[in-house]
């Protein structure tokens, strides 16, 4: 299940390169999810642990990998770190439902997304502990939260 606080959250990240570059194991890259996310999102194949391959640069190491991918990723075989919403592009969003199909997932965001529109159906807005099912009441919840974070940075 995916858990989204609207706005920021202190110790959410917000992009999977610190964590998947220092101390997260990278091995993981060998997983067919991994390899799937970066075929699609990266444009390239991994060759092996820590050895990847792209049409345009060539062979290059995991940490090479875009931020994107490296976040999902880390949300796929990583535990207990929250990530923003932003670190990933709407192409990111079909493997984030499927991660979130599989375990749970923490995340903030600071801008709107139709998550509606990737497949998502059913997830917790934590500010509230809601579960969401509705398109409505997600964009209701996106307008109060999100906008308070726009009135405010405007008045600083």
């Amino acid at each position: 299940m995916l858990y989204l606080y609207l706005g920021r959250k202190k110790g959410y990240r917000h992009s999977g390169d610190v964590t998947f570059d220092h101390g997260f194991d990278r091995s993981n890259i060998q997983k067919p999810f991994a390899k799937r996310v970066i075929k699609e999102i990266d444009k390239s194949e991994v060759l092996g642990k820590d050895s990847i391959i792209s049409p345009i640069i060539g062979s290059r190491a995991s940490t090479f990998l875009s931020g994107s991918s490296k976040t999902l990723i880390c949300l796929m075989y990583g535990e207990g770190v929250g990530f923003y919403l932003e670190a990933m592009g709407d192409d990111c969003l079909p493997f984030l439902k499927e991660i979130a199909d599989s375990k749970d997932i923490y995340m903030c965001t600071t801008t709107m997304r139709d998550l509606f529109s990737y497949g998502f159906n059913k997830f917790v807005v934590e500010n509230t502990n809601e579960i969401v099912t509705d398109r409505k009441r997600w964009l209701d919840l996106q307008l109060y939260y999100l906008l308070e974070i726009d009135s405010y940075e405007e008045q600083v």
